[in-house]
């Protein structure tokens, strides 16, 4: 059985607010394409929140915080934790309709995956099990 239960971004506003390491990494973007090597910088396609996607140009001769030698070796799925220096919210204009809607069906269906469902079979027995173990 799967807890579901509200996560870091709903329980704090921002970065800011979380107070450990682990529940600010919720806030940092996520890599969401190879990056786009070219001679001294790279465009790094990023997912900062739900639908919102960016490319992040970040240029070699930046200060080493920045993130150069990191977004050269970047995966897909990796969390981006450099500051955003110049970030271009257009960066999926050329997405092929397909490929968007097929990115929203995703984001739509871990949306409903992740929220709290009331109505669902054996609901009220999992609630009376977390006031057991965990009290009020």
């Amino acid at each position: 059985c799967i807890r579901k239960a509200p996560g870091p971004r709903v329980l704090y506003q921002s970065q800011e607010e979380a107070p450990t390491a682990h529940e600010k990494s919720y806030f940092w973007p996520r890599v969401l394409f190879p990056a786009i090597k070219a001679q001294q910088h790279t465009l790094v396609d990023v997912c900062s929140a739900p639908q919102n996607f960016e490319r992040l140009s970040v240029s070699k001769s930046k200060p080493h915080s920045f993130g150069y030698r990191y977004s050269r070796q970047a995966l897909w799925g990796d969390l981006w934790r450099f500051p955003k220096r110049i970030a271009r919210p257009e960066a999926r204009l050329y997405m092929p309709e397909k490929t968007r809607e097929h990115l929203d069906r995703l984001a739509k269906s871990a949306r409903n995956a992740l929220k709290w469902e009331t109505q669902e079979p054996g609901f009220e027995k999992e609630k009376d099990r977390d006031k057991q173990f965990y009290g009020s």
